[in-house]
């Protein structure tokens, strides 16, 4: 670049004060700055060249990046589409999952399957915002029994863990998780 920025201020230095032919200059300044240009397009592809031949430990990724396989889509495991979620805004126990449904259902049939499918300890507790019917289910164990709590869906509740399950209950069940037995208590 400071090669190509001097032979075009020597061209017009020379073109300027007379000297010599300014044509002849001129063509030897653009033949010159053409030159340069090609080596440095040779240098680019070299190093290119260089980078791809590299190992992947060679490689310099930063260090919070994470690479995933792509994966297939699969059924969910309940027969319809559940979003969940490990995590839930502003959840202070870090045991609080959420789950996002918009099925047409009595989210007490599919409580056994689904704890069997989404718990991975009986700390957890599991919240499940149906948009069909505006509802807020709480999934929590108590022994062997999954206590089921359906509440009238809050606007934007599923944004904050600590606006969850603050509508009026609606429901309450008791499901036997080793016999799948549903006991309406409320």
């Amino acid at each position: 670049m400071k090669r190509k920025i001097v032979a075009i201020l020597l061209t017009s230095v020379l073109a300027l004060s007379g000297c010599g032919n300014s044509d002849q200059t001129s063509t030897n300044a653009k033949t010159s700055i053409e030159s340069e240009d090609a080596n440095q397009n040779e240098q680019s592809l070299e190093d290119s060249k260089d980078a791809e031949n590299e190992s992947p430990e060679a490689v310099n990724e930063p260090e919070n990046t994470v690479t995933t396989e792509p994966s297939e889509e699969t059924e969910d495991p309940l027969g319809f589409n559940v979003m969940f979620s490990d995590t839930y805004r502003n959840d202070v126990t870090g045991n609080w999952r959420l789950a996002r449904i918009a099925e047409n259902i009595n989210i007490e049939e599919y409580a056994l399957d689904y704890y069997n499918n989404y718990f991975k300890s009986d700390d957890e507790i599991h919240i499940i915002i149906n948009f069909t019917l505006n509802t807020t289910t709480r999934i929590n164990v108590i022994g062997n029994i999954l206590d089921v709590s359906i509440m009238e869906y809050v606007d934007k509740e599923e944004h904050d863990a600590k606006a969850a399950c603050s509508g009026k209950l609606l429901n309450e069940y008791h499901v036997n998780i080793d016999n799948g037995e549903t006991e309406k208590i409320q």
